[in-house]
């Protein structure tokens, strides 16, 4: 198996998502594209690459749609070639005849700022369909899924694993969850950057330091976990249940590096303001404060982290253990978010939208170095270097 490739990422084009640069076609066309552990679609933007400007490039007639949030995309799959470069411009992972959708909106928002995704997780996911014809020259809707049937697209990383180019796991090391302003220059600062492993994990022993920890994918269809309790500081270990048998939720849990925030299931996120408030009454209401201000964030000056405890997520292990892992007050607080002096709170409520499940996104990978292992079915968080 080739030896893993590292891959620079950063937050700057999107400013809440870590993206990655690959390219595609025969014109090495370079499209910033979001990584994201949350859905599976490989997709990019019309507005950025055009298969019909692409020699190489040939049609289908698979039609891929996928909703991310409030964003959404409907778009044709074609082949064509893909490359991932290497972290020193060198190593490169090439796939020839990659199978990627291509949207017909133009929106600039569709991924949000950046001009595609690779969706990282499993098949399951996929919402293809095989229509009667090419679907890049008749551009079917979205509505006109009922004139196909349910089709397979392969994930980016099985189709880098079936050709044998890499193992079938990936990592993360990064610092920061929303862009830090703090520089004049966003881009020399090196929290707004990170590194992408394709195919590796444990080999990369100069990102992290000491044992990992193992937890378990429970359901093959987002990273599903089972996130046993949450503990703010020293207050007592907040239980967190499974969801309710009505739930279309399969787990109460899952890892997802497109989202910048902890979202919590309601209750749960109730529970833990009220553990804030047993420490400091003020510590709950700023939650509260800055959580109404949404992405815009608000006067970071009222925020002294010294004061903020710690947040520890214990999960289900794959070995049978339970795995704490801890959160902490400059990772679930991103100060310069964006705009010098302004600070986001990345911890809210889901206000019961995700039927009893939370997403763990990015602040739980910020200092840590985190494996997919997805062949083995598990997760490895360790300390990063």
């Amino acid at each position: 198996m080739p030896d893993p490739v590292r891959i620079s990422i950063d937050n700057l084009t999107a400013v809440r998502q870590f993206t990655a640069t690959i390219a595609v076609g025969a014109n090495a066309t370079l499209l910033k594209m979001l990584l994201d552990t949350g859905s599976s679609t490989l997709a990019a933007s019309r507005a950025a690459y055009n298969p019909d400007a692409d020699a190489t490039a040939t049609h289908t007639k698979l039609l891929q749609t996928a909703q991310y949030g409030a964003s959404a995309m409907t778009g044709g799959v074609i082949n064509t070639s893909l490359a991932l470069t290497g972290s020193d411009q060198a190593a490169a992972v090439t796939l020839a005849g990659a199978q990627m959708a291509v949207t017909y909106d133009t929106r600039p928002d569709n991924f949000a700022g950046a001009h595609g995704i690779i969706g990282l997780a499993y098949k399951s996911l996929e919402n293809a369909f095989q229509m009667p014809a090419d679907t890049w020259q008749n551009q079917y809707g979205a509505g006109q899924t009922y004139l196909g049937t349910k089709a397979d697209v392969p994930t980016l990383f099985d189709q880098l694993a079936d050709a044998n180019l890499c193992s079938n796991k990936f990592a993360f090391r990064v610092s920061r969850s929303v862009k830090c302003a703090a520089q004049a220059d966003p881009a020399a600062d090196p929290l707004n950057s990170g590194i992408f492993v394709v195919g590796g994990g444990a080999e990369c022993t100069d990102l992290y330091t000491g044992p990992f920890k193992p937890v378990a994918i429970v359901h093959e269809k987002y990273y599903n976990t089972n996130l046993i309790s949450i503990q703010v500081g020293s207050q007592p270990a907040i239980a967190v249940a499974p969801p309710a048998a009505d739930s279309q939720a399969v787990s109460n849990s899952i890892v997802d590096s497109g989202a910048y925030l902890l979202v919590l299931d309601q209750p749960v996120y109730e529970q833990v303001l009220a553990s804030f408030a047993a420490i400091d009454p003020g510590l709950a209401g700023h939650l509260k404060n800055f959580a109404q201000y949404g992405i815009n964030g608000g006067d970071q000056a009222v925020i002294d982290l010294a004061a903020w405890p710690t947040i520890t997520l214990t999960l289900q292990g794959s070995g049978g253990a339970d795995v704490p892992l801890t959160v902490e007050p400059r990772d679930y607080w991103q100060l310069d978010a964006n705009s010098k002096g302004v600070a986001v709170v990345a911890i809210c409520g889901d206000g019961y939208m995700f039927g009893g499940q939370s997403l763990l996104g990015l602040p739980l990978f910020c200092g840590k170095y985190v494996v997919f292992d997805r062949a083995s079915g598990v997760i490895e968080f360790a300390e990063g270097r």
